[in-house]
């Protein structure tokens, strides 16, 4: 009898889902690579969040991980390494704390971007916001990736969390994601 392991399932399926949800939602918002082929960077990558209930009810987020990223025009820049940290709070956790949605959501998020080249390795620093409006707090959840700055909209992405369908604190303290994004 031939079985079918549903963890094992989900767990293959995430990183294509989220890879399919990015390439779609960067065509939703005209991060087109002919626009900003230049500038143009696509990410992907995991690390730890864990999501705790606070004495006061809300739900504070931390996250830390890293990326590769490449320019899709193959334009020789070298390896770009992210290293991401990120925090926000909500009211609620969606689904996941009884509520039939997760309020609109913010992450303030600090990315180092580096450079590896054969002379040397380039860092910048971009301090961005993702965020994305009330929602049930799905598996994946697709997110708009702004310029903390200035406000503009730099691109899109997708961030799995709840591992094998476990809600916080249950399950794995981890995330995929990735996302597409101008600059």
């Amino acid at each position: 009898m031939l079985a079918i392991s549903l963890p094992s399932t989900i767990r293959r399926l995430i990183p294509r889902v989220a890879l399919a949800s990015v390439a779609a939602s960067g065509l939703v918002v005209g991060v087109a690579p002919q626009a900003h082929a230049a500038s143009q960077l696509v990410c992907n990558g995991g690390g730890g969040i864990t999501i705790d209930k606070q004495l006061d009810g809300t739900y504070r987020w931390a996250m830390s991980g890293a990326a590769t990223c490449e320019n899709p025009d193959g334009s020789p820049r070298g390896v770009t390494v992210a290293s991401l940290t990120g925090l926000a709070q909500t009211d609620g956790l969606g689904f996941c704390s009884g509520a039939k949605v997760l309020s609109a959501f913010s992450m303030n998020v600090a990315i180092t971007f580096s450079v590896l080249t054969p002379i040397g390795t380039i860092s910048r620093i971009e301090h961005q916001v993702w965020s994305f409006p009330a929602t049930t707090f799905p598996i994946i959840t697709a997110y708009t990736v702004g310029d903390q700055d200035d406000g503009s909209t730099l691109g899109t992405g997708a961030i799995t969390t709840h591992i094998f369908g476990q809600c916080p604190p249950l399950g794995q303290p981890s995330m995929q994601v990735a996302w597409v994004q101008s600059k």
